[in-house]
């Protein structure tokens, strides 16, 4: 049995790599897709919109926001990924509370995010296809690093979402 942590410090025991995933987060349906274990891949919201061809034919279970827990449950997933931030929390609870073991996620840094992605990769028994990318994305992030050890800061609003406004930054 494997152990793993998500990111509210909740331990997450996995016998064998889930066969039935719904995910509620479009990138991280992506990175599943990526890593070769879309076909296990049951359910989806409908913001999960790529690989198009691959996730048309897949279950949807609402929105990030609007999430329908009947029909996550109806799917009798063996893993659920979340999003602290994306997915409300009385969902989360709703699942939890119904028996289901889900697996929250909420990388704050680039190197958090490929951390993340790395772990997903061994919940999901993924390791040698995501290896190659996850090793490209930790030496893209310690080659940026490098260039950039000397440079001054720059200080820069990019606002990502509006309704209500949000930017990329600490917290």
């Amino acid at each position: 049995m494997a152990t793993y942590t998500d990111a509210l410090k909740r331990s997450i025991n996995l016998e064998a790599p889930p066969t039935r995933i719904i995910s509620l987060v479009p990138s991280i349906t992506e990175t599943l897709f990526t890593f070769g274990v879309g076909d296990r891949v049951v359910g989806v919201t409908r913001f999960c919109s790529e690989p198009a061809t691959q996730v048309a034919g897949k279950a949807k279970v609402g929105g990030t926001k609007t999430l329908d827990v009947k029909a996550v449950l109806e799917l009798k997933p063996d893993l659920v990924i979340a999003n602290a931030e994306e997915n409300r929390q009385e969902d989360i609870r709703q699942l939890l509370a119904a028996g289901q073991r889900v697996f929250v996620t909420f990388p704050r840094t680039v190197a958090a995010a490929i951390q993340m992605l790395r772990q997903l990769a061994q919940m999901t028994g993924s390791l040698e296809a995501a290896d190659p990318i996850l090793e490209d994305a930790e030496q893209t992030l310690a080659d940026a690093r490098a260039a950039n050890l000397n440079r001054a800061k720059l200080r820069v609003f990019c606002p990502i979402w509006r309704r209500p406004w949000m930017t990329v930054g600490p917290n």
